[in-house]
């Protein structure tokens, strides 16, 4: 049975440095991605420049033991202000195991630039896509599971700002419905078929 948990905002946020010196900006207020309340992590931008990582960790999921993990939809709620003829956009948008391996997933960055307008929310990845990676749902449930984005500017300047990054975990359940209204994992249903 195909199953969804989420949106489902971190319950912990934090700006992290990035691994090459062009990753040199920090996010300021990073702990605001925790809710949808227009209240943004921001970080200002002059070209050529990038971003720190802006993570997102502890989702809190509960996903059943002996589920299989179909795909990971994360949604980010964004735009930009105080630009001047700006080109800000994504520049890493990534589902990661631990802070540790922040670039271990697909890189999902959208070439667009960033609305000047007002906040709106952007998706990336989907209900079957894994984003290159095998999940369990012991790696999706612990705390240090997440999400991170960073920003570059190449021209220009401006100010980005993200209000929050919820992510959705589609799943199909590795439980079965008995014929006496119990349940049981797939491998115990098929021993009990024999029986």
């Amino acid at each position: 049975m195909s199953l969804s948990q989420g949106p489902t905002l971190p319950l912990t946020a934090a700006d992290v440095t990035g691994s090459s010196a062009f990753y040199a900006l920090a996010w300021t207020n990073p702990n605001n991605i925790k809710a949808d309340d227009s209240t943004y992590a921001t970080v200002a931008l002059t070209g050529p420049w990038y971003s720190h990582y802006l993570c997102g960790t502890n989702y809190a999921f509960t996903i059943p033991a002996g589920s299989t993990i179909d795909g990971i939809l994360l949604s980010v709620k964004r735009y930009q202000t105080a630009y001047v003829s700006s080109s800000l956009r994504d520049s890493e948008v990534r589902i990661f195991k631990s802070t540790s391996a922040l670039t271990g997933s697909s890189n999902y960055f959208s070439a667009s630039v960033w609305e000047t307008s007002s906040a709106q929310w952007h998706d990336y990845g989907g209900p079957t896509d894994k984003w290159g990676l095998t999940w369990t749902p012991t790696e999706i449930n612990n705390s240090s599971f997440g999400s991170t984005v960073t920003v570059t500017c190449q021209t220009g300047q401006g100010t980005a700002n993200v209000d929050a990054m919820e992510i959705t975990i589609y799943y199909t359940s590795g439980d079965v419905v008995l014929p006496n209204g119990g349940s049981s994992s797939k491998n115990s249903a098929i021993l009990w078929a024999f029986v």
